[in-house]
């Protein structure tokens, strides 16, 4: 809150120019590798795919919206079974901003998620809704997030529903225009299977990103490193998990990766990760 505070007190009445959409389309495969107390998987690592897309609209001087949609798969073996067993989820939202490029911005969002976590049994669906702010310093940009999440509906476990809250803290620092380091922090803490079943979750997560945008080209290359750790699910198991992404972004309607941080497409989703794992591993 006191950061949100502090980036809503640098938000000025400065105009943006145009009107122009941007944003990218992000294609990455992944490796992830998982440790329960108890495993319940046969493949480590996991091989998995993302697609995600990300647009963003200036609605006025002031204002921008910002819409996400990705979707992601994990697949691997469990020891009980023969077959594979895969954890998509998809996830979408749309995100309105009170903006100054040369300052920061403050906003909220809000969106669904479809979480399938290896089979019907614990398939969902979720919403959720949030407040976020950034301050831009130079070649810095810091950002912020704090999100509720509330499982809505799903096919077997209704009666043990997810309700989580996740606060996440991210910096970039832009070494060229076109070359950003990002790093981010977070937590999610709640409910994994509700207060019937009392599967709590207290996970720590982290991630790294290297992108670097070809110069001539409307296209990026990014490398990303992320994973969480959570010693006490419900009182008596743990999960870690981490997972290498590489991929490749592919930009309209914006220029330098700087440019676009500051003007264009600059906000992420809540990284829900913890959660499709630790339903899976806990069944």
């Amino acid at each position: 809150m006191a950061f949100l505070a502090v980036a809503c007190g640098v938000i000025s009445s400065a105009a943006h120019a145009d009107n122009t959409v941007s944003g990218y389309l992000e294609v990455a495969g992944s490796a992830a590798w998982t440790q329960p107390v108890q495993p319940v998987l046969q493949s480590n690592p996991w091989t998995g795919a993302d697609i995600a897309g990300r647009a963003t609209f200036w609605l006025g001087p002031k204002w921008s919206t910002q819409a996400d949609l990705s979707t992601e798969s994990i697949w691997a073996k469990r020891n009980n079974s023969d077959g594979w067993v895969d954890l998509p989820a998809t996830t979408g939202a749309i995100h309105l901003s009170l903006r100054n490029p040369s300052r920061g911005l403050i906003g909220g969002f809000g969106g669904v998620i479809d979480s399938g976590a290896g089979d019907a049994a614990s398939h969902a669906q979720g919403v959720f809704g949030g407040i976020e702010g950034q301050i831009y310093l130079r070649n810095v940009t810091l950002y912020g997030q704090a999100t509720y999440l509330k499982q809505s509906g799903g096919l077997l476990y209704d009666r043990y529903p997810y309700q989580l809250w996740l606060m996440q803290a991210t910096a970039r620092w832009f070494a060229a225009p076109n070359t950003k380091l990002e790093a981010t922090v977070g937590y999610m803490g709640g409910g994994v299977w509700g207060l019937d079943y009392n599967w709590q979750s207290h996970a720590f997560m982290f991630s790294a990103e290297a992108e670097h945008r070809f110069d001539g080209a409307p296209v990026s290359a990014f490398v990303r490193a992320k994973g969480f750790a959570d010693t006490d699910i419900g009182g008596f198991s743990t999960a870690t998990n981490g997972t290498i992404q590489a991929g490749i972004r592919i930009r309209w309607g914006g220029g330098t990766l700087l440019d676009d941080d500051r003007n264009g497409t600059t906000l992420t989703l809540p990284d829900f990760t913890p959660l499709d794992w630790e339903r899976s591993i806990s069944e």
